[in-house]
């Protein structure tokens, strides 16, 4: 919580950003698209995190990176949604990847998710938590 919050307070109006809370597979998101972090919406997403139950035991990076349900999409998914309906900056996409798990990411996952981040010119930064 405290990371997401932290990664949270250096976003502007200018940025445009979600959640996604996932353990075995996505539990919650924020927003199905991305939205402009103004201060009023930072406000909503830090309740968000901190309503949010993550004691889940589990970790599903192929959801969480490649999901493709409507209800709880991934990030790909989001991005791609959120470009073609012009809820972007149009500017660099970053997914903040924090995980305290260790999970099976296939050759296949890896190459799927390199394949969408240079589609969609987005960068990833991993970040692993915890012991």
């Amino acid at each position: 919580r405290q990371a997401t919050k932290a990664i949270l307070d250096t976003l502007t109006w200018k940025d445009f950003a979600t959640i996604i809370l996932f353990n075995s597979d996505i539990d919650a998101v924020f927003s199905t698209k991305m939205v402009s972090v103004t201060d009023e919406q930072r406000d909503a997403m830090k309740s968000w995190v901190d309503r949010g139950d993550w004691n889940h035991e589990g970790t599903n990076f192929q959801a969480a990176m490649l999901g493709e349900r409507d209800d709880l999409p991934g990030a790909f998914k989001i991005i791609r949604d959120s470009v073609s309906q012009g809820q972007t900056s149009m500017c660099q996409k970053i997914v903040m990847f924090l995980t305290d798990g260790q999970a099976e990411f296939t050759e296949g996952d890896y190459q799927r998710t390199q394949e969408l981040a240079t589609q969609y010119h987005a960068v990833i930064f991993t970040y692993a938590l915890g012991s």
